[in-house]
């Protein structure tokens, strides 16, 4: 028999329970009812908890397994359940270094030893085997757990991870669309309120007509200079000449020279006039401030075209963000919850009951709720552990027996009691009475019956 024929089992309980140093209990052997609720009962640090932690160790899984449950002094510790049709042995013993190794085994009642019995147990046990704690955890916790349990855990995952990214893409295109439209509507401001100026050469052509003509005034300046100066030096001369009759000749031609170079500089001189470098100067402003103005209005532009685009994308992922919630809610009204007016609310992710949280559900119905999620997907072990029993009163334990006896479950309940009357299992000091139907039997630390 492989895992896979798992669905092949019947329904099963634990018909016996045989306990072997494990933490408090030394040793024991219990035969519970077969449905309904089993009480374990004690006072505090008796062993209650030994007891029902030896099954859920066993059948639970890792996460209700102790690091080192032997007794002190014992070598190793054993937990058998027997269910019937099958066995399921836990054992630990202690390796060289002290630390406990755990075994695990399940045997059929015909001797056949099954190959892989974690993974048969993951098949046969509820995942949320403990209905007290599923009531005692968080809005979050139970909604985990309950989509774990429906195998819807991996898949909303998935689709939570694709809101969460379509809702982040969205925001930041929102931010980048603010911050666009900001801007455009500044550029737009600006653009509404630029100066009407009148049409001139552009910039470039204009500054190098300023500098050609600051080049010819400068040289007319130099020119001007310059015949000034050739003229104080022709008068110095013409009186030198009275003075210099011997060198008048000389002088003569010097002048003659001068007169020369005097006279083609002055007719350039008087062909030539400023050049008006005021209109210039104001055409090169009008034309910075209309390079200017276009300047903006390209700004403009391309935060036009940028706003547009962002508000496509916007739309875009609003739309991508939709569908993603979509396919989520699409998912749960495909769900069949375990319990009528149940439903899992997406954005406050936790399970709701009737439209309200599970914490404002009455004791009733917490325990209905509870109890379902333990019978959650119909396992074939069909076993549940309530560690805090004591916080329930007659009327709860009534509606749980009723429940698990509906359901053909059997509910180990652990409950403080100072009163060893009463039917169910009561434990004192490692020692362990089970009372069945009025009859007690007192199983001593050497697991012998009294």
């Amino acid at each position: 028999m492989t895992v896979t024929d798992a669905s092949k089992f019947d329904d099963m309980t634990i018909v016996s329970l045989t306990v072997d140093s494990f933490q408090k209990i030394r040793a024991a052997h219990v035969e519970p009812s077969p449905t309904g609720v089993v009480a374990v009962r004690g006072k505090n640090r008796a062993g209650k908890s030994s007891l029902i932690g030896s099954m859920m160790a066993v059948l639970l899984g890792r996460k209700f397994r102790p690091t080192l449950p032997i007794t002190a002094g014992e070598r190793g510790s054993k937990a058998l359940l027997d269910l019937g049709r099958i066995e399921i042995i836990g054992a630990w013993k202690r390796d060289s270094a002290g630390a406990a190794k755990f075994s695990l085994a399940i045997k059929s009642k015909e001797g056949y030893k099954f190959g892989t019995p974690a993974a048969l147990l993951d098949e046969l046990v509820s995942n949320c085997a403990d209905p007290g704690a599923f009531i005692e955890m968080t809005p979050a916790e139970q909604g985990r757990e309950v989509l774990a349990a429906l195998g819807l855990s991996d898949e909303l995952t998935r689709m939570e991870d694709e809101v969460s990214a379509a809702f982040e893409r969205r925001k930041e295109i929102a931010r980048d669309e603010r911050s666009a439209r900001a801007e455009y509507e500044s550029l737009r401001a600006r653009t509404s309120q630029l100066p009407r100026v009148e049409a001139v050469a552009p910039i470039e052509e204009l500054t190098v007509q300023l500098r050609e003509a600051n080049e010819a005034n400068s040289k007319l300046e130099r020119n001007r200079l310059e015949l000034t100066s050739i003229e104080r030096e022709g008068h110095r001369l013409a009186s030198e000449l009275k003075e210099l009759e011997a060198r008048m000749a000389q002088v003569k031609a010097a002048i003659e020279s001068k007169r020369e170079e005097y006279s083609a500089l002055a007719s350039e001189v008087a062909s030539s006039k400023l050049v008006d470098t005021a209109n210039l100067e104001r055409l090169i402003q009008i034309a910075s401030a209309q390079a200017k103005n276009q300047s903006i209005r390209d700004q403009f532009a391309d935060a036009s075209n940028k706003v547009g685009a962002l508000e496509a994308q916007l739309s875009e992922a609003n739309e991508t963000l939709e569908s993603c919630r979509l396919d989520v809610r699409k998912l749960f009204e495909s769900v069949d919850f375990p319990i009528e007016g149940m439903r899992y609310d997406l954005e406050s992710k936790a399970l709701l009951l009737n439209d309200l949280p599970l914490a404002q559900a009455s004791q009733a119905e917490a325990i209905q709720v509870g109890c379902a999620i333990a019978m959650l997907g119909d396992p074939k072990i069909r076993v549940m552990f309530i560690r805090d029993g004591s916080l329930l009163d007659a009327d709860s334990l009534a509606l749980i027996d009723q429940i698990c006896v509906e359901h053909n479950f059997q509910a180990w309940v652990e409950q403080v009691s100072s009163d060893s009357a009463g039917v169910g299992i009561y434990i004192e000091d490692g020692e362990v009475v089970q009372i069945t139907a009025g009859d007690s039997i007192l199983v001593d630390s050497d697991g012998e019956a009294q």
